[in-house]
């Protein structure tokens, strides 16, 4: 079926200018390349519920096969709602689609079992793009409560192939997300290199629940939101994940950078890279810079662990760690920690032992213990238990390990010589030294805990 190469076709009422719902191509084709449809108080083309065999051209890749739709219709400039395209690929590059009352693009359960989807090649879509547009859509949305118009709509779209925004796209809507695509499940790759504007509270690009078997590239794409955050993966699940720095910051410890924010919570990923070429020790600072400064809009646990996760099992383990260490550091400066006791419990495991990830610190503070308590016991006042004689060199280091380690105990005749002032201060900087003593050995204890936890 070919309605291409300069066909036009417009309309002035509630019916599309082409009316295909619920239509059966049974063989080849539907061609729109070069078309242009219009429509001042509708849909151009409702095509919801449609069954095709072949591909759906409404693009092309070579120059001048751009396909052009400008309506103002609520159902959506194109309407592919239900469509089912069960031979080949849905081709919009080149294509430029405006709706002054709803999306461009409105494919809510399109189904691609075996083919692919392109948006690329200078791809446009714009809603909602006058004032008094804007207007209107505002006064729809309060009636609707959260209903919000997207550029591109592809809300539990199923694709057998793969999904392709880049070279040049541009989504724009000014009452919602430039890209609504929750719970849309892809079978080979996602490209999203294109630019997306858009205003709305859940995100600008929206893949919450999103299931993607393969890639998921975010890689070049430019995503600005005048309400929210720019990026929704919440729940959604990839193998491969791409994201570059320069979507959200470039500078892993700026404070200076944009406030743009990100969800990640419950989302699943096997593995990811900058697609910079970044080290994986530079890369994981972004993550640690992302998930606790200033892109996360609130303390979760599971981000930290899954790129942790990810990390560890690609043999970076010290990136891991510092992963690790900022979740719990970032957990005591949320509100999910509980009262003072547990905050300042947090505070000494991390200070003495970096939550167990880090035991080397808790043996340096503990080599620094012994030198104190070895130096405070050698120039403290003491004599022989059995007269007043004065300790030897070595009676007083054993003295002071005594009085400051309450898990060693020397044999030694030496004592802590009483009365005076100078026997008080040493007295005191040994309870100090004991009490110091006495949390590092917890903290070695919760250090085990914690390692054998690991193992198990």
């Amino acid at each position: 079926m070919f309605l291409s190469d300069g066909f036009e076709a417009s309309a002035n009422g509630c019916t599309a200018a082409i009316n295909l719902s619920g239509a059966h191509i049974s063989g080849g084709l539907l061609n729109f390349r070069q078309a242009r449809l219009t429509n001042t108080q509708g849909p151009c083309l409702q095509a919801d519920g449609l069954y095709a065999h072949g591909s759906i051209f409404l693009g092309g890749r070579s120059p001048g096969e751009g396909f052009e739709a400008h309506a103002n219709g609520y159902t959506g400039a194109i309407n592919l709602s239900g469509a089912h395209i069960n031979g080949g690929l849905l081709d919009l590059r080149q294509a430029r689609l405006t709706n002054t009352q709803g999306p461009c693009l409105q494919a809510d359960g399109l189904n691609v079992p075996n083919g692919s989807v392109f948006l690329e090649d200078k791809f446009s879509a714009e809603t909602n793009y006058g004032p008094q547009a804007q207007r209107q859509a505002r006064r729809r949305q309060r009636r609707a409560g959260r209903r919000r118009d997207a550029a591109v709509q592809l809300l539990g779209a199923q694709i057998g192939g793969a999904l392709i925004f880049g070279r040049g796209a541009r989504l724009v809507s000014r009452t919602g997300p430039a890209l609504f695509a929750d719970y849309l499940n892809v079978g080979e790759r996602v490209i999203l290199n294109a630019r997306y504007t858009g205003r709305d509270p859940e995100g600008c690009v929206r893949l919450f629940g999103a299931d993607f078997g393969h890639e998921l590239n975010l890689g070049g794409c430019r995503i600005v939101n005048h309400d929210g955050p720019i990026l929704n993966l919440e729940s959604a699940s990839v193998r491969h994940l791409v994201l570059p720095p320069s979507i959200l910051c470039s500078e892993p410890v700026s404070r200076t950078c944009t406030g743009k924010t990100v969800r990640f919570d419950n989302l699943t990923y096997e593995r990811v890279k900058s697609g910079a070429g970044l080290e994986p020790i530079v890369y994981a600072r972004h993550w640690i810079h992302w998930l606790r400064k200033h892109h996360i809009p609130d303390y979760s646990a599971q981000p930290y662990r899954q790129v942790a996760a990810v990390q560890h099992s690609a043999g970076n383990n010290a990136a891991a760690r510092d992963i690790l260490i900022n979740q719990q550091e970032h957990l005591r400066n949320s509100d999910n920690i509980g009262n003072w006791f547990s905050r300042g419990g947090n505070w000494i495991f991390g200070a003495f032992a970096g939550y167990g990830y880090k035991v080397q610190k808790t043996a340096g503070w503990l080599a620094g213990v012994v030198v104190v308590a070895a130096v405070l016991g050698f120039f403290a006042p003491s004599h022989v238990d059995t007269g007043n004689k004065a300790c030897t060199r070595m009676g007083r280091l054993e003295l002071g390990l005594n009085q400051a380690l309450p898990a060693i105990s020397i044999g030694t005749g030496c004592q802590l010589s009483s009365g005076g002032v100078c026997s008080t201060l040493f007295s005191i900087a040994f309870l100090i030294l004991r009490i110091f003593s006495l949390i590092l050995f917890v903290t070695v204890v919760a250090s085990l805990r914690n390692l054998v936890r690991k193992v198990h």
